[in-house]
């Protein structure tokens, strides 16, 4: 019977488990979690809905192209049979992402939870792990001087953002040979040296420049900087003083808003485009010059100071080095038998259920491995 340790309860560690029950249901499979309970980070995800995948999985999602093979082989149609096929109903919006039905992420647990016990699956919590040692086997060691011995191992220690993860698991990764890409916030919103303190609460659908970078949708003004789903998206490109360009009008030309406002008054005219408070800040900033007014509308800056930090950000940018890993089942090409999943290593993606399904496909596909030579071995 094969032994297999996944350090790690996250969402990509959890399927692994499963995955790897499905193909070899003798063997004994291990999750060992520092918390007191797995699972806590996917309740978070989507605003507690859980935003599991999203139809639209083209590669300018990602931050890499390498996970072209693995989203062929673990796409969004093969997620959501799997999530049916253990017993979950799941819905889709009107822009493609994919929610259970009940909208809610406790459901999505409860359900991978109600699995693992159904496939015998061992849960250790409270297992902080603070050492590895590489011999015929892999020898697991706690804080607690409790070890257990393994097979197969999986590193799915998630990264830095959300929850207050530590750096063990990179930590670990490197001491195994693997190189550590640096660590960022990512999907997160940004301080900016500009008063926004009167903006804040408000939200506005906009372009999003950094340079020659796009994005649109939704940007959030709080007390001291921006955020929203437009922002969060560019949040890779952020770094001190670099400027964030919207542009409040992205469906209107210079000339349809100047033709707008020509022999108006400006003050009421903007009233009734944007929300009181950044229409007062359009016509200060332009100091009643029509021109420059249309001008700031469509290149309204923003300079940046920094992100809110791992603890406001949705995904760690960084981890361990994607090219160490097989892009084919995520196998280590540095360690036999380790597999490296999910956030810890360096593959991202934008708002939409891109983050967790990258969790449930590298999950997926290093169960499917092991499941398949642990039976092999037999």
């Amino acid at each position: 019977m094969k032994r297999i340790g996944i350090i790690g309860g996250g969402a990509s560690g959890i399927i692994c488990a499963i995955a790897i029950k499905h193909q070899d249901s003798d063997a004994n499979v291990v999750i060992l979690e520092k918390e007191s309970r797995i699972g806590k980070k996917i309740l978070m995800t989507g605003n507690g809905k859980c935003n599991l995948s999203n139809l639209d999985l083209s590669l300018d999602c990602y931050n890499t192209d390498v996970i072209y093979d693995s989203l062929l082989k673990f796409d969004s149609q093969k997620c959501i049979e799997f999530f049916e096929r253990i017993g979950l109903m799941v819905r889709i919006d009107n822009s493609g992402r994919i929610y259970p039905y009940s909208e809610r992420a406790n459901n999505v647990l409860d359900i991978l939870l109600y699995e693992l016990k159904r496939l015998n699956v061992e849960i250790v919590c409270d297992f902080n792990v603070i050492e590895i040692k590489r011999t015929d086997e892999f020898l697991v060691y706690s804080d607690r001087y409790d070890f257990r011995n393994f097979d197969y191992l999986v590193l799915a220690t998630g990264g830095l953002a959300h929850i207050n993860y530590d750096y063990q698991g990179y930590e670990i990764a490197e001491r195994l040979g693997h190189q550590i890409t640096p660590l960022r916030p990512g999907l997160v919103g940004v301080k900016v040296k500009e008063n926004t303190t009167p903006l804040a609460g408000l939200r506005m659908k906009a372009n999003v420049y950094v340079g020659e970078k796009l994005s649109y949708g939704e940007v959030q003004f709080k007390k001291d900087g921006l955020s929203g789903i437009a922002i969060m998206d560019m949040s890779r490109y952020f770094m001190p003083d670099i400027k964030i360009r919207l542009d409040l009008m992205p469906d209107k030309s210079h000339d349809e808003i100047l033709s707008f406002l020509e022999n108006k008054n400006l003050e009421m005219a903007l009233m009734g485009i944007f929300p009181k408070m950044i229409a007062k800040d359009l016509l200060k900033q332009s100091e009643n010059n029509i021109y420059s007014l249309v001008n700031i509308i469509k290149n309204y800056e923003f300079t940046v100071l920094d992100t809110y930090g791992f603890t406001n950000a949705q995904i760690t940018i960084g981890g361990v080095n994607h090219k160490e890993v097989s892009p084919f089942n995520f196998s280590s090409l540095i360690v036999d038998k380790l597999y490296i999943v999910g956030e810890i290593l360096d593959i991202d993606g934008k708002c939409g259920g891109y983050n967790l399904h990258f969790a449930w496909t590298s999950g997926f596909l290093a169960g499917v491995d092991i499941g398949l030579k642990g039976r092999e071995e037999q």
